[in-house]
């Protein structure tokens, strides 16, 4: 039997510690298909409504009156779409806090 030379040695010592490295960096990657957090992410609710036909004039109305009806239906629109997009930025907070814990 040949003998092992020291060289030989530390060749066959640096492909086992690559070998390892490969594999603990291929388990750490892909952590979490191996192990799934015990709870899902929160489902998120789709709040958006579909877009409202501007509204039509009155009978007798005037023009300004039908501007400011106007101007206050996209104040509410924009003020729902406000208050959906903070909820949203709400539970994106809380998933990020609960990743990180």
């Amino acid at each position: 039997m040949a003998r092992m030379t020291a060289s030989h040695k530390t060749q066959i010592i640096i492909a086992l510690i690559t070998v390892m490295g490969g594999i603990i960096v291929a388990l750490l990657t892909s952590w979490d298909k191996f192990f799934p957090p015990a709870h899902g992410p929160a489902p998120v609710q789709n709040q958006t409504a579909a877009p409202q036909p501007a509204p039509a004039p009155l009978p007798g109305e005037t023009p300004t009156e039908a501007a400011a009806r106007l101007k206050q239906a996209q104040e509410d629109v924009l003020n729902r779409s406000a208050s959906t997009l903070e909820d949203i930025s709400r539970q994106i907070d809380a998933q990020s806090a609960n990743l990180s814990h």
